[in-house]
Parts: C-alpha cells; structure tokens; sequence
C-alpha cells in the first residue's frame, strides 16, 4: 500500500518540487514523443520521455512502485531477475506451455491503472489521477515509459496468484516475463491449458493466440529468446549462426566500410558474445 492522501504527500514522497508535478501531469503531451527502434532486426514505436518526464517517473518507479511486493513469479523488470532466470525454471522440463499478452501495454487501460493507484493501492482519487497521468498516455500503458513494466507486474499479481493456486498440486512451474506466460512440468493436460487461459481473461488481458507455443518434449523450444530442451539454458543456434555471418561480413568488408559503421558493429558483436556468455555460464 501507498496511501499517499494529497499531493503535497507525494511531492514529499517523490522528492520533487511540487508543482513541478503538476506541470508536467497537466501537459504530458508535451513531454513524450513516439520514436522508431529496431529490435530483433523489426522496427518498433516506442515513446520517448523528456528528462523531467523521465525524472519523475523514476522517481515513482524507485520510490513508488518497487516498494510493492509481486509474486515470486514475475521476473521482468524485476532486480536481480531476467531471461535467464525466468528460462532457468524450466530447463529440462518435458511438456512447455508458452502464452501471450496480446498488445500487452495498450491493454492496459488507464483507468484501470487509476483504480489499482486507488483502490488498491490507497491513494485518494485526486493522487490517483495525477499518478495515471503521469505514467500512461493516449488511456493506456505505454511501451517506453519506465513505469509501465512495474505497473503491469502490479496489475498481474492476481493472475500470478491465480495460476499458482491452480497449478499448487499439479507439479507444474509457472513463470512470468512481462508478457510471456510459461508453464512447464512432466505433463500438461488439455484441461490445465484451457483453465490457464480461462485464468488469464478472467483477470482482464487478452491472450494472442497467433504466439502460443506447446512442446511435449518432441521438439526444442525456447522461452524468452533461450532454448530450455536441457538442463541448463542454451542460446538458439541461430543466434550464434547469424553471429558468426555478422562477424564474417565485418572481416570480409573490413578494407571498404565506413571506420565508424566498423566500430559500432565490432560493439554490437562483443554484446552480443557477452550476452551468449551471460546465458550460458
């Protein structure tokens, strides 16, 4: 719980100059832009924060939100957690669900975000509102804010409560990455699928059928971008193949590219051999 009962509080709480706050609350337009990313070689749009923006959502972040307690299995956006530690529970397991959140952060509407800073979070409604305008836009959660993958995580704690109380007999694991949704164990029924996906709109989000995966052990499959077919978590081989190519290519073209484009690729190679080191060690 909160309970911040005033602005004045919040200011208190957030260490931020009062009307400050509500100068960028009442003008957060001004304040976020939509800006192109490539990820994963696809484009994606995301918003852009400006520094006083950027300032007091870290400032609700830190303070705020990572005071609140989440369910154990939530690892995204979650300190001394990431894919490898979400893929780690499930290495070796014979049967994997994967699911979805469909367009998870736009989802989210705002005032559902209003409600959870209200009622369960005990602030009063004039905080409430200032909180969701400060960390949504456009009504929804929105990809780029740092505030969103904690106020999912937030939001999801019935739905990890939920699928564990389930699950609790089942000798099945669950884990959740933002949006990614895994269930292992030596045996997933048809009817433990259909109940996790009943579970799941039942608390209010939509599942993208299009990303669901299922392996009963007859084929590899990854979670969060790492392979868990054995007992330890693995890069995919074709992470490493389009590695070496991208390493091949920089060696071959070394004499006729561009000192700087050389340099920023020779960077983006290292992290990603550092990210192979990370996983697999």
């Amino acid at each position: 719980m909160l309970n911040i009962k005033s602005l004045k509080h919040l200011s208190l709480r957030l260490q931020i100059n009062i009307d400050t706050i509500k100068e960028v609350s009442n003008s957060i337009g001004a304040h976020c832009s939509l800006i192109e990313i490539q990820k994963k070689g696809k484009t994606r749009l995301v918003f852009s924060t400006s520094d006083k923006l950027k300032m007091i959502q870290l400032a609700i972040l830190n303070k705020l939100l990572s005071k609140i307690q989440i369910n154990p299995s939530a690892h995204g956006a979650v300190k001394k957690k990431s894919p490898k530690t979400n893929a780690l529970i499930h290495c070796g397991q014979r049967f994997v669900l994967c699911l979805d959140l469909k367009s998870c952060y736009p989802n989210i509407h705002s005032s559902r975000v209003r409600r959870l800073f209200e009622e369960k979070l005990g602030c009063s409604p004039s905080v409430s509102r200032v909180l969701t305008r400060l960390t949504t836009f456009n009504y929804h959660l929105a990809q780029g804010f740092h505030t969103s993958s904690a106020i999912l995580n937030i939001i999801c704690i019935d739905l990890d409560n939920n699928i564990e109380k389930y699950l609790a007999n089942k000798n099945l694991f669950y884990t959740r990455y933002i949006d990614d949704i895994t269930i292992s164990g030596p045996f997933i029924s048809q009817n433990t699928t259909i109940m996790i996906k009943e579970i799941v709109v039942k608390n209010g989000l939509v599942l993208n059928f299009l990303k669901e995966k299922f392996s009963n052990g007859n084929q590899a499959i990854s979670v969060t971008g790492i392979n868990i077919s054995g007992r330890l978590p693995k890069v995919p081989r074709t992470y490493k193949r389009k590695l070496r190519a991208a390493e091949d290519q920089i060696q071959n073209n070394k004499q006729s590219r561009n000192p700087v484009d050389t340099a920023k690729q020779i960077k983006s190679i290292e992290g990603r051999k550092n990210y192979i080191k990370h996983i697999e060690s």
